[in-house]
């Protein structure tokens, strides 16, 4: 087997790894299991205080339509209410509720342990290291996003 080959092996190993990782949905201290979608909605609201949808929309990346149904969600679940702008009637201000906030403050330390994780990993002092690590994913991100653009023959 070349390098190449060996580097493309490794490459479905480790996205085969983060996919299993990213798909397990959690509590988060909710009392309801949350998927990624939904926990990084009630992230993104929690980090900008009176966001809209659309705004809410551009953050993640997303279609409003897409936005409003999980907006729909979490309304449901209780975790996120809807109110109207006191400058604008017709805008609708997405907030946390306390159990929404309650999720948030449990992603921010599930985050906070993926941070030490790589601390304990690389040990004290090694922020070269770490540096590099981002080096090389982000070359690695480069080289998977070039490979999505090859059309499919």
């Amino acid at each position: 087997m070349t390098t190449e080959e060996t580097l493309v092996r490794l490459l479905g190993d480790l996205m085969e790894n983060m996919i299993a990782a990213d798909s397990q949905p959690m509590d988060f201290d909710t009392g309801h299991i949350l998927h990624r979608a939904e926990i990084h909605t009630i992230d993104a609201i929690g980090r900008k205080d009176g966001l809209n949808l659309t705004q809410l929309a551009e953050d993640l990346g997303v279609t409003k339509g897409a936005a409003s149904q999980m907006i729909s969600k979490l309304v449901n679940k209780g975790l996120v209410s809807k109110t109207t702008a006191p400058e604008a009637r017709r805008e609708v201000v997405l907030e946390l509720t306390g159990l929404g906030w309650r999720g948030y403050q449990a992603h921010q330390r599930l985050h906070g342990r993926m941070v030490a994780a790589v601390r304990a990993y690389y040990g004290a002092g090694a922020q070269g290291q770490v540096e590099q690590a981002i080096h090389v994913v982000q070359d690695l991100i480069g080289l998977v996003e070039l490979y999505r653009r090859q059309p499919v023959e």
